[in-house]
C-alpha cells in the first residue's frame, strides 16, 4: 500500500521540522561557542591589563624612593621606577589595544542608535593614533619640566617625576575611559 498524500506531507513536515531544529540547534551551539571563545580571549586581555594596572597602583601607593637621600641616589632610584612604571604602562596599554582589536560575534551586522560600530581594525587604529599623540605630549611635557630647571642638579629628578606622574595619570585616564578593571 502506498501512503496517501496527507501522510507523506506529514512525514515531510516532521522530518523537515526536525532538520530545522537540528540546524537551529547547531547554529545556536556555534553562536554560543563563538561567544565563549570571544569572552575567553577578552578575559585573558583583561587579566593582563588588570595585573599591570594593579601592580602600578600598589607601587604608586607605596611611594617612590623613600630611602634615597642624595640627588644621585634619587635620580638612580627614580630612573628604575620609571622603567618599571613604563613596563606596566606598556602591558596595560597593550592589553587595552588587544581588546579593541578583538571582534565580538555578530558585531559586523550591528547598527546602533549612533550608527554602525567601528571595526576592530578601526578601533585599534584609533587607539594607536591617540597613543601616538599622547607619546608626543608626554615627551614634550617632561622635556619642558627638565628645561625649567636646566643647569641645576634637580633637573633630572624633575623630569623623572614628570615621567612617573604622566604615565600613571595616563593609566588612570585610560581606565576611566575603558573601565578595564571591571
Amino acid at each position: 500500500m502506498r501512503p496517501t498524500r496527507p501522510l507523506i506531507l506529514l512525514y515531510v513536515l516532521a522530518v523537515g521540522s526536525q532538520s530545522l531544529r537540528t540546524q537551529t540547534s547547531d547554529s545556536q551551539s556555534k553562536n554560543v561557542q563563538e561567544w565563549h571563545n570571544y569572552s575567553a580571549k577578552l578575559e585573558e586581555f583583561k587579566k593582563l591589563g588588570r595585573r599591570a594596572y594593579a601592580d602600578e597602583q600598589a607601587r604608586e601607593t607605596k611611594g617612590d624612593c623613600p630611602k634615597a637621600m642624595t640627588t644621585y641616589d634619587i635620580n638612580m632610584c627614580l630612573a628604575k621606577e620609571v622603567e618599571v612604571t613604563t613596563a606596566n604602562y606598556k602591558a596595560y596599554a597593550s592589553a587595552l589595544r588587544s581588546a579593541e582589536a578583538l571582534s565580538s560575534p555578530g558585531e559586523s551586522e550591528a547598527i546602533g542608535p549612533t550608527g554602525k560600530p567601528l571595526t576592530p581594525a578601526q578601533r585599534s587604529q584609533n587607539f594607536d593614533t591617540v597613543e601616538s599623540a599622547w607619546q608626543i605630549f608626554y615627551k614634550a611635557q617632561c622635556s619642558a619640566a627638565f628645561d625649567a630647571y636646566r643647569g641645576g642638579t634637580i633637573a633630572p629628578s624633575i623630569q623623572l617625576n614628570c615621567n612617573l606622574q604622566l604615565i600613571r595619570d595616563r593609566m588612570h585616564e585610560l581606565e576611566s575611559i575603558y573601565q578595564f578593571m571591571h
